[in-house]
């Protein structure tokens, strides 16, 4: 709402007119005048002079035709507007960065939820690994997945699927979504998706069965890693392509990895927890390495934009 020339006095005086001439080359927006001009009718209502009690009344709130006010009220207005028109022009000089909000935690959750869930499902094949140490031999959950999937070596649908976590499959796998991520320029999934399966996989065969040692039929089986390539690959999927299409993805890798899980057992590679050790390694290496790699990367920001130089506000060019 712009200054009432009424309430500024400014009507039929001509050399009010002059004196104030100079001051109209630099004028603030129409939104500092508008808050400018609410704030100075405020703080007179607050805190009105004794003369402009009964004089005043604003035009928003009467039907009253504008009164024009004593000097001493017009001196009394025009001093409150010079200062509030200059707290404005600092603020609004300021450098953005100076004024701009602190960023919140929900920046960051992306990855941080991301490790957390991976952490959680590497920690709970850590923990079967153990028990496994101690108890190398089938348990209830074995006895069930065996009953309800009997064994067939000769399975043509078992092979195929398993032929999607071999060494070739992984490789072919990897390259592919590393070039969808690099495609949307996001760098961070692509090393994550150069790194993380590959990984899984070996830390696997090299790292876990040894340690755990539990066999099937004189090989080492756990955790699985036909499995754990095939996990992994779905969650670097699920990881790479946008967030509307991650429902779809995540349907669709689940039921190739449960017809992996299945397809190990029937053709008697592996125990059922087997299986499931390989998906939470393959999946929970995937999310752990993307989400920390991403949190780093957030945190880099930051901590660039906190060290950026403060910059001084511009002064204001004189006529």
């Amino acid at each position: 709402m712009p200054v009432s020339r009424d309430i500024l006095g400014l009507r039929g005086s001509e050399s009010t007119h002059k004196r104030m001439g100079r001051h109209r080359r630099h004028r603030s927006p129409p939104f500092v005048i508008a808050v400018v001009s609410c704030s100075a009718k405020c703080s007179m209502e607050v805190n009105p002079s004794p003369s402009s009690r009964a004089n005043f009344h604003p035009p928003f709130l009467s039907a009253k035709p504008p009164v024009i006010l004593t000097w001493r009220d017009r001196s009394e207005v025009a001093s409150v507007i010079r200062a509030r028109s200059l707290v404005w022009m600092v603020v609004t000089s300021a450098s953005p960065k100076r004024i701009e909000p602190r960023r919140r935690i929900g920046r960051h959750a992306d990855g941080l939820v991301e490790m957390l869930v991976g952490c959680a499902l590497l920690r709970v094949a850590t923990l079967a690994g153990l028990v496994f140490v101690r108890r190398p031999w089938p348990n209830r959950v074995d006895a069930i997945g065996l009953r309800h999937l009997p064994a067939d070596p000769a399975s043509g649908w078992a092979r195929d699927v398993a032929h999607l976590g071999s060494s070739t499959a992984l490789i072919a796998g990897v390259a592919v979504l590393c070039v969808v991520a690099a495609l949307s320029r996001n760098w961070v999934r692509a090393l994550s998706c150069l790194i993380a399966p590959v990984a899984a996989v070996l830390i696997v065969q090299t790292v876990a069965k040894p340690l755990v040692g539990r066999q099937l039929e004189g090989t080492l089986s756990y955790p699985s890693g036909t499995v754990t390539a095939v996990a992994a690959l779905a969650a670097v999927a699920f990881v790479v392509v946008p967030r509307y299409a991650r429902p779809i993805v995540a349907v669709v890798g689940g039921v190739v990895v449960a017809a992996a899980c299945a397809a190990v057992v029937v053709l008697r590679w592996h125990y059922p927890t087997d299986a499931f050790g390989g998906v939470c390694v393959g999946a929970g290496f995937v999310f752990a390495v993307d989400g920390t790699l991403i949190f780093i990367r957030n945190q880099m920001g930051g901590s660039s934009a906190q060290r950026t130089p403060r910059v001084s506000p511009r002064k204001p060019v004189r006529p």
